[in-house]
């Protein structure tokens, strides 16, 4: 992905207590390279959001723009300021307001409860219109009072047509509101012209309905276009409005969470969530991270140690918390923020969707009064009877469908992927992810926990192990090697007796020296190292350890107390818990799976082995990854990286979709399209199988619209569909295309 446009999830981000986050996205202006984010008013089509964006991409210094239709949001990057945005989009005929003044995602938007209130309306007016014109009410006035509340329809509820039309007739512009206001204005019109003249056969009542059951389909279309936002809401649910601050006299204050910032103290009892992210510095407990994490066990939390905003304390402990970042930088903030970009982006297939919508409304008036022009001039029939096939060609040939067949879909793959913390950064990464034939996996930190751990601690018999484990740790306090800290780490885990260093002396790569005391104040040598290093200094090992060492490798070293050997050691990089599995779903989904590491080829096929790939490349550079990646995709597969590194960067990037898991550095993440923060491999396999479920709804959706505007049109002009009908099938394929999207959130998990 192209740096800047998602937030950091790295290493540090997702578990807090180091480096800050950036939210790229600016609302109030616009520097160099920045992008900027609006909310579109009076956008209601895909030919709407294809002429927004076309205004958008002209303006000079913007090097992107992009419009969601389902999303009525528009984005543009480059050396733009907010205000010659506005400008240009209202130079097209359309309202934008930075989407910094924006509210959260409600439950019921301000749309839908206009759009209810207006159907509501419409309903009223228009059944009596209904009843008086189907029903052949030939009583004097009855005439009168149709023309009556089919005036209240198209003034009152349907009045926003008519102002849309009109302002983008200003503008020399079109949109599916001057076909239905043609539609509606041409069979008004027309039942004025024949009541003036004394006649009985009215179309007020189609007038009427044309606006009412549009009315009916942009409701509905509301109302399930909310639904594809579920997952936004869910997520911005899980924050914590209010913290319990400990104020620098010891007293304690509810606070609104978002006012916090980075230093401030705050309690957390048993049964709260953790309103911020933060480091414990009193106290200990259990939190319940498994909506952020994966981790489906309670996690123990003490001094010292992160936590996560949103998390639940389940244990008894009160912790007091030091915030270590503002409500606006929390992981969860910058969950929600990345997932709210993915669903603004815009996927490949759509801009061809775009395109046919931006000149659909015009070919669609023409279509229109070539029909009239047919039945009037060619077939010879009267005004009434030419006017009512255009009308029908009108209302029936908005192209809403086709602008929602993409974004709707999009909107419920990421939101779904999220639910699963897979985040998606983009459309076009979900786009092709679904179509990946080979995945390069790399070996440390992905298929790998990415941290050394002591995974062996053998005693001889007749030493005390907790004793051996004290002369261990205390040694290895003082070691720079890069194993000491997992065996430190073990150490304490194992809760270890305290041993004091009385001396120490370290032998860069061969081992160290110690002296150690016990509590009642006797010293023992202590020697630790690999084998070469104890048999210098005397010490002899069993036959067991040494044919351990022969399969072992670089993990395993030895300990000896007073010139005897007491203990051996083996410190490996474990496999992650998914790994196995990981890899033979990848399989089964007909996938190539190739394992690329920089270690050496014992180390490589070790780990190879044990999760099951066959295909190993070892000793790799970065430059060699790339290398690969790019072989692969010269014999025609589509590949996707996974990796968490630096040096795996140029390959994330080069691939066709790159993965970044948990633990992952700021430019690995930069460089990925998906994001599996928690480093559950499994998830890559169930992130292809959204992104083809997500492209097969796209293409459904796009083949119903398609078709149903070619075959629709025709029909139509053939004088075979009335206007009410045409309308009410219009409002049906725009709900039928929102409703096939929301089929996304039953993906199995």
């Amino acid at each position: 992905m192209q740096a800047g446009v998602a937030c950091h999830l790295v290493r540090q981000a997702w578990f807090p207590g180091g480096g800050g986050g950036r939210r790229p996205v600016k609302t109030g202006s616009a520097l160099k390279g920045d992008a900027l984010d609006f909310e579109v008013e009076g956008m209601h089509c895909g030919a709407c959001a294809a002429r927004i964006e076309r205004a958008l991409s002209r303006l000079p210094g913007a090097r992107d723009a992009s419009v969601n239709f389902a999303t009525k949001k528009a984005r543009v990057a480059g050396d733009v300021s907010s205000k010659a945005a506005i400008e240009a989009v209202a130079a097209v005929g359309y309202q934008m307001r930075p989407a910094s003044e924006l509210k959260p995602v409600q439950a019921v938007t301000a749309a839908q409860r206009e759009a209810r209130l207006d159907l509501i309306l419409a309903v009223a007016f228009t059944l009596p219109v209904v009843a008086l014109g189907m029903g052949h009410a030939d009583f004097p006035g009855s005439g009168l009072l149709q023309l009556v509340f089919t005036t209240l329809v198209l003034a009152f509820p349907g009045r926003g047509f008519f102002e849309r039309a009109l302002g983008l007739l200003r503008h020399r512009s079109v949109n599916m509101d001057t076909l239905v206001s043609l539609g509606a204005a041409a069979a008004y019109l027309m039942s004025v012209a024949i009541l003036l003249r004394g006649g009985q056969d009215l179309y007020f009542e189609a007038a009427s309905v044309i606006v009412t059951l549009v009315l009916v389909g942009r409701f509905l279309e509301e109302r399930a276009r909310n639904g594809t936002q579920e997952a936004i809401r869910k997520l911005a649910g899980l924050q914590v409005r209010t913290a319990r601050k400990i104020n620098a006299d010891g007293s304690e204050t509810d606070v609104p969470a978002e006012t916090l910032r980075p230093g401030d103290l705050i309690l957390v009892r048993p049964g709260e969530r953790v309103p911020i992210d933060g480091e414990v510095i009193q106290g200990s407990s259990t939190l319940d991270e498994s909506m952020m994490t994966g981790e489906s066990l309670p996690v123990p939390r003490g001094p010292g140690e992160p936590v996560i905003g949103a998390t639940t304390n389940t244990g008894k402990g009160r912790l007091v918390v030091r915030c270590t970042r503002s409500a606006d930088e929390t992981v969860l903030s910058r969950i929600v923020s990345l997932v709210e970009e993915a669903q603004a982006s815009k996927a490949r297939v759509q801009r061809l969707a775009d395109r046919v919508s931006l000149y659909f409304v015009p070919a669609v008036l023409l279509v229109a009064a070539a029909t009239f022009c047919v039945w009037f001039f060619a077939l010879g029939v009267g005004v009434e009877a030419a006017l009512y096939p255009a009308v029908a060609v009108l209302v029936i040939a908005c192209p809403c469908a086709l602008g929602l067949a993409t974004p709707t879909a999009i909107l419920v793959g990421t939101g779904r992927a999220a639910q699963d913390l897979i985040l998606i950064r983009s459309a076009p990464g979900l786009e092709s992810a679904g179509g990946l034939t080979a995945v390069v996996l790399d070996k440390t930190g992905t298929l790998t926990v990415g941290r050394p751990m002591v995974t062996s601690f053998t005693v001889q018999p007749g030493f005390d192990r907790r004793w051996v484990l004290a002369c261990l740790t205390a040694a290895e306090s003082a070691s720079q090697h890069p194993l000491a800290t997992a065996v430190v780490g073990y150490g304490e885990m194992e809760e270890a007796p305290r041993a004091k260093l009385a001396r120490f002396t370290e032998h860069a790569g061969r081992g160290v020296e110690a002296v150690v005391e016990n509590e009642a104040g006797g010293q023992v040598d202590c020697l630790v190292g690999r084998r070469r290093f104890l048999e210098a200094h005397g010490v002899a090992l069993p036959e067991a350890w040494l044919a351990l060492e022969a399969t072992a490798g670089q993990g395993l070293f030895f300990v000896a107390l007073d010139g005897q050997a007491a203990a051996a050691v083996q410190v490996d990089d474990p496999l992650r818990s998914s790994s196995r599995a990981a890899v033979a779903e990848l399989e089964r989904l007909g996938v190539r799976v190739i394992m690329a590491t920089g270690d050496r080829e014992a180390v490589a096929r070790d780990v190879a082995d044990r999760v099951g790939i066959r295909d190993v490349r070892f000793g790799l550079l970065p430059e060699d990854k790339v290398a690969l990646v790019m072989e692969l995709r010269s014999e025609g597969a589509k590949v996707g990286m996974v990796g968490d590194g630096i040096n795996d960067a140029p390959a994330l990037a080069a691939a066709d979709v790159g993965i970044a898991v948990g633990g992952g550095t700021d430019i690995a993440v930069d460089a990925a399209a998906i994001v599996i923060p928690h480093g559950n491999l499994a998830k890559v396999a169930e992130s292809i199988l959204i992104s083809k479920r997500t492209m097969h709804i796209i293409r459904q959706n796009l083949l119903w619209a398609f078709m149903y505007n070619v075959l629709a049109v025709p029909i139509a002009a053939a004088g075979r569909l009335s206007p009410m009908i045409a309308a009410a099938a219009m409002a049906f394929s725009s709900v039928s295309v929102v409703g096939n999207s929301l089929r996304l959130k039953q993906v199995k998990r």
